[in-house]
Order: C-alpha cells, then structure tokens, then sequence
C-alpha cells in the first residue's frame, strides 16, 4: 500500500487544484447564473465526468504495477470510477441503447454485475484485509474520506429548491461538492499511479 500514501507535496497541489476549481465555479455562476452552470450537461457536470475517467485510467494503470493489497485497491477504485462515471453520464434518449442507460433498470444491472465481480474478488483475497485496516488505522485514506464526505454533502443538498433565499443555490453546491470531491479522486488516481511506477522500476531495478 506504498503508492496509497500521500505526503505533503500531493496535499498542496490537491489544495491549489480544489481553490481553482472553486474559484472557477464561482466565476461561472456569476457569468452563466446558478443553475445554468450547474445543469446535466453544464460546466460542472461535465468536469465530473472528465475527473472520473481519469480516476478510472489512473487507478487502472496503477493495477498493473501494484502487488498485492495494493492491486487489489487500484482495482476497487478503478470499479467505483467506472460506476460513478455511469452514474453521472446522462445522455440524449434517442434510441434504445440510450433509454436502458438511463433507466433505473440499468442501475439496478449494474448494481448486479459489480457485485458479482466484487463478492469473489474479495473472497479470494480476504488475506489482504489486516493491511486495508492499518492503512486506515493510520490516517493514510484520507483523500478518499475527503471524497466521500463531500459526496455526502451533496447528497444532502439533491432535490432543495433553495437555499437562504437563494434559488438553486442549492444545486451549484451540490454539483461543486460532487465536482471536488472526483477531483480528490482522480488526484488520488494519479498520485497512486505515479508512485507505483516509481516502486515498480525500483523492483525491477533491485532484481536486476
């Protein structure tokens, strides 16, 4: 689990990277309006989407050289990517295809077939547990509870109207809580990927 721990140097660009996104979202929603840029197909929608893809390549290509718990992590949230991305994705109706994928029937599917790669996946390698619980033991997944905690919040904020007065204030936060909180991720993602390269040609360096 090496390449999942993120020093100080990951810290501060996550921070300069999360304070211009704010500041940009803020820029838009003074230029476009609240609920404009924060409407399916808007600005912060479509950050989402591009932030998850590149969680999911990250995390992916972090598999390859991962070993063991540490594989087995990439893997994992190279799934959740891949499940927040389809969550997010909404396309035009306009044939069949496009229907199933947003109907909650496809949700339902998806829900199924995650879990059946998932429960055999974690079965075979339930071994790897103790090293998932002293990871977060020592504080090391932050970024991912950074993640999730604004996910929460924007789940809270999903279907309000308004907010002090404000008409779809509540929306623009939502949608900025969702758009930082796949930044933390697909910076997670990249740093993980980075590090793994790293140790993997220190590997294959040391075996030389």
């Amino acid at each position: 689990m090496e390449a999942f721990i993120y020093g100080r140097r990951f810290r501060h660009a996550l921070l300069l990277a999360i304070a211009a996104v704010l500041i940009i979202a803020a820029i838009l929603a003074a230029t476009m309006g609240l609920y404009e840029v924060s409407i399916e197909e808007g600005p912060l929608e479509t950050s989402q989407e591009v932030f998850l893809l590149i969680a999911a390549i990250a995390f992916g290509a972090a598999a390859f050289h991962e070993r063991q718990a540490g594989r087995m992590a990439a893997f994992g949230a190279c799934v959740l990517s891949v499940v927040f991305f389809l969550r997010e994705l909404e396309l035009p109706v306009s044939g069949p295809v496009t229907a199933y994928l947003n109907s909650h029937a496809f949700r339902w599917h998806e829900g199924i077939v995650v879990a059946a790669i998932a429960i055999p996946y974690l079965a075979a390698r339930w071994r790897y547990i103790p090293a998932y619980v002293d990871y977060l033991r020592k504080l090391h997944a932050w970024p991912y509870v950074l993640t999730a905690v604004l996910l929460l919040v924007g789940e809270f904020l999903d279907g309000r109207y308004s907010l002090a007065g404000i008409e779809h204030l509540p929306m623009f936060l939502e949608e900025t809580a969702e758009t930082v909180a796949y930044l933390t991720f697909a910076f997670a993602g990249c740093a993980t990927f980075l590090a793994a390269a790293r140790i993997g040609r220190r590997r294959a360096a040391d075996n030389t």
